[in-house]
C-alpha cells in the first residue's frame, strides 16, 4: 500500500503500536489474524463469518473492494483503487 492510501486509513483505523482503537478495529499486528476476532469489538456476523485470514494479498483485496471481499459486512468504505 502506498502512504497516501494509508494515510487515508488512519482517520479510521490505529495501525502504530500502543495506540487505541478508532472508528474501527485496530491494524496492528493484523498479518495472520483472522477476521472479526479482535476482543470487544463489535462485528458483523459477515466479518466474523467470513474465514478471511488477513495477509498482504486479502487485505489488498478487502481495501480496493471491500464488499465484494467480505459481503454483509457493516463497513461503511468504498475502497481505495
Amino acid at each position: 500500500m502506498g502512504e497516501t492510501s494509508v494515510k487515508k486509513c488512519l482517520v479510521y483505523r490505529a495501525i502504530l503500536e500502543g495506540e487505541k482503537e478508532k472508528v474501527g478495529p485496530l491494524l496492528n499486528e493484523v498479518d495472520g489474524r483472522k477476521c472479526g476476532t479482535i476482543d470487544g469489538f463489535s462485528y458483523s456476523r459477515a466479518n466474523r463469518s467470513s474465514g478471511v485470514v488477513w495477509n498482504e494479498a486479502s487485505l489488498r483485496d478487502c481495501i480496493k473492494d471491500p464488499k465484494a471481499k467480505i459481503p454483509g459486512a457493516n463497513m461503511i468504505f468504498i475502497g481505495i483503487k
